[in-house]
């Protein structure tokens, strides 16, 4: 409209206006200008609140669809034809999926360690118990709560005793889980540690997480044994680091009491006399 009224206005420049004419002219043009003006601004206000609607529709349709995805439960893919699926680990696992080329690879990536330090592979072979508990005996002591490479790991329970290192933990039928390799976690409530020679051997007991575990209070030490906290008290630490970070020998901890301190110097010495030449 605005190019139209410059068109007309350069055509008819050879015609001879007045003034009246001339001011006639501007105003209609002015005119035209404010109604293209106006109408910019009402095209502008219809496309911002067209282009709002749309934003909006779409944030909230995102929205939707995000707390779908939250509140929809994850399920694993359990199809064997899919290659990317992901599971958690559980006895079940089969250790034949390696591949035996893998294995050379394997063996050099270690955990980290300190020099002295050993790992579970080095520790002594654990033998099977050759013990058998009365189901009558039985007490649960807590669940099995998860597993970690050849460890089993038993959450107790804060209404009955806690054992002590070495304790022989059962099953149901009173067959024996095996012993409390290490206690860990809070004192009310610890988890015990039980230690196998490979993963492979929780796979042959059928093991499974939440599966009960007991123990046999009837059975004497070391079958059973309990933490005592008067004998916990009566216990003194050291948190001492010796060579390679590891823990000092006997002769070389430092104790707070003085009189602590004389007696295991004076056990320490009655030691190297009889035995001179382990302590050199």
């Amino acid at each position: 409209m605005i190019h139209q009224s410059i068109v007309d206005y350069s055509s008819d420049s050879d015609v001879c206006m007045n003034d009246d004419d001339y001011d006639n002219d501007i105003r209609v043009d002015n005119q035209q200008l404010n109604q293209v003006s106006s109408d910019e601004l009402i095209i502008k206000k219809i496309i911002n609140r067209l282009l709002f609607k749309v934003e909006k529709r779409y944030l909230h349709q995102f929205v939707n669809s995000f707390r779908s995805h939250r509140e929809q439960p994850f399920h694993y893919d359990t199809d064997d034809t899919d290659d990317d699926h992901l599971s958690p680990w559980s006895p079940d696992d089969n250790e034949s999926d390696i591949n035996v080329d893998d294995e050379s690879d394997s063996e050099t990536m270690t955990a980290c360690k300190t020099e002295g330090e050993l790992t579970f592979d080095e520790l002594p072979k654990i033998e099977r118990l050759n013990i058998h508990s009365p189901v009558e005996q039985l007490t649960q002591i807590g669940t099995i709560n998860s597993f970690v490479n050849q460890l089993v790991i038993v959450q107790s329970f804060t209404t009955v005793h806690v054992l002590d290192l070495d304790s022989t933990l059962f099953l149901k039928d009173g067959s024996p889980l095996g012993q409390i390799f290490d206690v860990i976690g809070p004192v009310r409530q610890p988890n015990y540690v039980v230690r196998f020679n490979s993963s492979k051997e929780i796979r042959d007991m059928n093991l499974s997480i939440n599966m009960a575990v007991y123990y046999n209070g009837c059975f004497p030490e070391p079958y059973t044994k309990y933490v005592f906290v008067n004998h916990l008290i009566r216990q003194k630490g050291c948190d001492a680091s010796w060579k390679d970070n590891n823990e000092p020998p006997p002769e070389h901890q430092d104790y707070s009491d003085d009189e602590q301190e004389r007696q295991a110097r004076w056990k320490f010495q009655a030691k190297s006399r009889l035995n001179p030449t382990k302590y050199e």
